[in-house]
């Protein structure tokens, strides 16, 4: 009797230990397969190495089609290493973005079909286009991604012809920065003269009127109201003092510009002038959604709305 007892103890207990192993190894699995469908990653680096820009991560949800890279680096480059962590961190975030490394040493007829002429490039295709890459960063793997995703090319024209600050100008009044900014976000720019030409052209997507030292032509004036007549959109940046003859067009549309400067005392704390005033907080606004970066306006004029708005016309 006391033998048989015995049996069934160890009985029961070689089938608790066979249910609870099978009972793990079934919670392993499990977990195993959703780790595969679904993977976790947590970036603990203080600067935040593997984690991607909201911006980025925007673009990369909206791609549904595939994207691969290729990426051209030597296999003894010290910068391989880097450009792998960034490419992978790309690929974890949406699994539709490929990429494989290629030595153009030792595989130069690749490196000729994608015409690479430097080291440490990638080249991406997809959406039936290709872009290139010169300098291996989220900045730039991002334009290129977004460039790929885009369907039409958003064009801006610059107004000319009244002294305005130019694109070509890299001097502090100069928009050459402004220009490769737009560049890089995949915008063409193109001068626009309306003396000239009697209208804007339609495939503007803005119009650009950056700091006229000269009045405008009344034709002119007149094609830019048209052109916002038709939903177009007109940015004006009127230096103090110089309201090149658009005042009436403002006031028209419920703006009032003053014939002042602005003064900001709090801009010396940040090594600036009085007439530097600096911004750090921003209005609930698509445009400012997310931005948190202090910015400068040099010799900024005010601009007030109007106490009663135009028919029509909603200021934000």
């Amino acid at each position: 009797m006391p033998a048989t007892n015995r049996y069934r103890r160890l009985w029961a207990y070689g089938s608790n230990t066979i249910v609870t192993s099978v009972v793990f190894l079934a919670i392993l699995v499990v977990v195993i397969l959703i780790v595969e469908k679904h993977p976790w990653r947590k970036d603990l680096t203080e600067s935040g190495k593997y984690t991607l820009s909201p911006q980025t991560r925007k673009i990369l949800d909206s791609i549904k089609e595939p994207v691969k890279i290729k990426a051209f680096f030597r296999s003894t480059e010290q910068d391989r290493g880097g450009a792998k962590d960034l490419l992978d961190t790309y690929t974890y975030y949406n699994d539709k973005v490929s990429y494989e490394f290629i030595d153009p040493d030792l595989q130069p007829e690749v490196a000729r079909q994608y015409e690479i002429r430097t080291y440490s490039s990638l080249v991406l295709e997809g959406f039936n286009k290709k872009q290139s890459v010169q300098r291996v960063d989220e900045e730039s793997l991002t334009n290129a991604l977004f460039k790929l995703t885009q369907k039409q090319v958003k064009k801006i024209y610059f107004l000319v012809g009244h002294g305005e600050h130019t694109l070509a100008d890299t001097g502090k009044d100069g928009y050459a920065t402004l220009r490769e900014a737009l560049d890089r976000e995949n915008y063409q720019i193109a001068d626009l003269s309306l003396l000239q030409q009697e209208h804007v052209p339609d495939d503007a997507a803005a119009v650009v009127v950056g700091g006229p030292r000269k009045p405008l032509m009344a034709p002119e004036i007149a094609a830019l109201k048209s052109y916002l007549q038709k939903n177009g959109k007109l940015l004006l940046m009127l230096d103090p003092y110089h309201d090149a003859g658009l005042k009436e067009l403002v006031e028209s549309y419920g703006l009032q510009l003053h014939d002042d400067i602005v003064v900001d005392k709090l801009s010396r704390v940040f090594g600036g002038s009085y007439t530097m005033p600096v911004v750090t907080q921003y209005g609930l606004h698509k445009i400012t959604e997310g931005f948190n970066i202090a910015t400068f306006y040099p010799e900024a004029r005010s601009v007030r709305p109007a106490q009663k708005a135009p028919p029509g016309v909603r200021l934000v």
